[in-house]
């Protein structure tokens, strides 16, 4: 399975999801590419959707590449394999997670997002995870341990696309993981299954917001 763009992931996306459609939910969309996805899912099978602002720590030398992720709530978990490789210190890793953090407020503030109501928004509902797809698996990770320390009733990832080793990774984290697109392959790149990719700039992930306010789908 391929997909158009963003858009098109979410409608297809949804087909796999509407055994969801008359339950209470909340859709947590991780920024940016999550974003368009998400609102497909939300207007389709209904609930309200939020963001979960989850960013990669960045390897000084090569920001690109991380080794590891970092949640809104300030979670954080370590690719402890990778981080052994590349040797960093602890001060070195303090500042890059303190940058991160910054980021992420940063990021909070610019969506006008105030989650002061999280809890209550998410103890006791199920919840539906979606990104553009996984990577390494990191950051959809920390969102994971993120979440659960507002009591959901239960955690559902819901990506397009995946390498099979991300998808077991997160599979491991005994969460239903539903991806239409897993890939046996040792060079992944989530953008190799879109036909129009691009890197989605805050601005636009701000209009999708404003949008599904004034459709009240959003929290």
């Amino acid at each position: 399975m391929s997909y158009i763009n963003r858009k098109d992931a979410g409608n297809k996306l949804t087909e796999y999801l509407m055994d969801y459609k008359d339950i209470e939910k909340r859709i947590l969309a991780i920024p940016n590419g999550g974003v368009p996805v998400g609102a497909q899912v939300v207007r389709k099978i209904g609930g309200k959707m939020g963001l979960l602002i989850v960013r990669k720590l960045q390897i000084p030398y090569n920001p690109e590449a991380g080794f590891g992720s970092v949640s809104m709530d300030g979670t954080v978990i370590f690719n402890q394999g990778l981080l052994r490789r590349i040797r960093l210190n602890r001060s070195q890793i303090d500042q890059v997670i303190s940058k991160t953090k910054l980021d992420i407020n940063d990021r909070m503030r610019y969506y006008d997002v105030d989650y002061s109501n999280f809890r209550e928004e998410i103890k006791g509902k199920m919840v539906i995870m979606v990104d553009d797809g996984l990577a390494s698996g990191f950051t959809m990770i920390a969102g994971i341990k993120s979440v659960r320390n507002y009591e959901p009733k239960k955690i559902v990832v819901a990506v397009p696309t995946s390498p099979r080793s991300s998808f077991e990774r997160v599979s491991e984290e005994k969460v239903e993981v539903i991806c239409p697109r897993i890939e046996d392959t040792t060079y992944f790149a989530v953008a190799n299954a879109y036909k129009n990719w691009y890197d989605l700039n805050k601005e636009e992930v701000l209009e999708i917001i404003k949008d599904l306010k004034k459709e009240d789908l959003f929290f």
